[in-house]
């Protein structure tokens, strides 16, 4: 009498390779939705070219300018600055005589921030 044929445990059958597919299927949407849901909760990046953290000027206004999200909404003290396509902005400030706090403040449509504070001094001539 001949011993039945036992299968080996690493042997792929059908139902082995549908319980594999939809394991990886929940793995890769749920790798999806997690990145997407990281990529809509981080602050809108801002990138501040100009003007430098402690400044003195003789100018009674100052060129603000630098980059952001295209999505994100941007104020300069409290005043809304108008974002490009690119996400590029610019806005000229007056500024006073003596220090002058510039508070530039992104943020994202979820709500998220991001804050770039610059003190800058404006000496008379």
């Amino acid at each position: 009498v001949q011993e039945p044929i036992k299968p080996s445990v690493w042997q792929i059958t059908p139902n082995k390779a549908i319980v594999m597919f939809l394991i990886l299927l929940v793995i890769g949407l749920f790798s999806y939705f997690f990145m997407q849901y990281q990529a809509l909760h981080q602050p809108p990046p801002l990138r501040l070219i100009h003007p430098a953290q402690d400044l003195v000027v003789k100018e009674e206004a100052i060129a603000i300018y630098g980059n952001t999200d295209k999505d994100a909404t941007l104020t300069i003290n409290g005043e809304a600055v108008l974002i490009k396509e690119d996400g590029k902005f610019y806005k000229d400030i007056s500024l006073s005589a003596g220090n002058n706090s510039l508070l530039i403040e992104a943020v994202s449509r979820v709500g998220e921030k991001t804050i770039i504070t610059r003190n800058i001094t404006r000496i008379s001539n």
